[in-house]
């Protein structure tokens, strides 16, 4: 009996670190920031063998630096505090218009990453505010929250706008964690009345959403029990924020402005059927654009024109006289 219990308990020690350290491995993944990361310098490695880059992630880092250097007349550096005292850092490239479009990256990301994607917005005479978000480029925070926070962030961005710029009309745009970002937001009572629509390209329904299906098909563990709770326990405790509060499905049934969702019908990461429950869900005016065969966050490198087309046509829409 003895050894039973001691077989038991060694068991379950074993069990519990290694519960532990996958939680910890998720958790550090997505949510922990890697050191010694320099996105840019990345870029300027692969522009030395571009034409050999077959890598679309990259080649999207290629295409958003140089659209970058090709506007260095325009661009202005800027930087904002967070509530919890993070520096921030945006890129601005001002054409002189009172309209900007703030473009937000997703995971394991920079500002550079949604250059290209800005392009349609600058051609219809949109200003372009590409922020790092937290923890990533060259903003602060050793963590990220998967929107909640980055949403705070974003207000504070767009009181910047409004008040230091004098921009009269804000599109948001989001990309993955970005879309979450810019969905978390589209409920809050705060939002400003000078945001006209906000266009979430492969956002998620939720973190815990997000996890467990990342458990099911990333890291093939069937059951997400103690897994997820781990990681949410990580998540409260390490990043301070609360893992089922605010989320991109609750916020959006509460959205005050039109919308527009993007999603690639071959998205692994961010699992295409949670752009119909983010839809179903959304209360406000809405359209949808659904990109065959794109894969996570690539829908505009798949199907450029039809998806320059619809983002181009959301903006007529929501846009207001001068």
């Amino acid at each position: 009996m003895k050894k039973f219990i001691k077989g038991l308990f060694k068991f379950a020690v074993v069990a519990g670190t290694l519960f532990a350290g996958a939680s910890w491995a998720m958790f550090a993944f997505f949510l922990k920031r890697k050191k010694d990361v320099d996105p840019e310098t990345d870029v300027k490695v692969d522009l030395i063998n571009e034409n050999t880059v077959t890598d679309d992630y990259k080649m999207l880092d290629i295409k958003g630096w140089k659209w970058e250097q090709a506007h260095k007349d325009i661009y202005e550096r800027l930087e904002i505090t967070s509530d919890d005292g993070l520096k921030l850092v945006g890129h601005f490239f001002n054409q002189g218009a009172e309209k900007t479009a703030l473009m937000v990256h997703g995971i394991n990301a920079w500002h550079g990453s949604r250059l290209y994607g800005s392009q349609v917005y600058f051609e219809e005479g949109y200003n372009i505010l590409a922020v790092d978000q937290r923890m990533y480029g060259e903003s602060e925070g050793s963590y990220c929250t998967m929107g909640y926070k980055e949403s705070d962030d974003m207000m504070l961005w767009m009181k910047l706008l409004t008040e230091e710029k004098g921009q009269k009309q804000i599109i948001m745009d989001g990309v993955s964690m970005g879309a979450a970002t810019v969905t978390v937001c589209s409920g809050r009572d705060d939002l400003p009345d000078e945001v006209i629509g906000i266009v979430a390209d492969c956002g998620y329904t939720s973190t815990k959403d997000m996890m467990e299906h990342q458990l099911r098909h990333g890291y093939r563990i069937p059951v997400s029990f103690p897994f997820v709770d781990l990681v949410k326990l990580y998540a409260e405790r390490i990043g301070k924020f609360p893992v089922d509060e605010r989320t991109p499905l609750q916020m959006v049934a509460e959205a005050r402005v039109p919308m527009l969702f993007i999603h690639g019908t071959a998205d692994t990461f961010v699992p295409y059927d949670m752009v119909d429950e983010l839809y179903n869900a959304c209360v406000s005016e809405k359209d949808i654009l659904r990109v065959e065969g794109a894969v996570h966050a690539l829908s505009c490198l798949k199907d450029p024109k039809g998806y320059k087309d619809a983002v181009k046509a959301f903006i007529h829409k929501v846009e207001r006289s001068a």
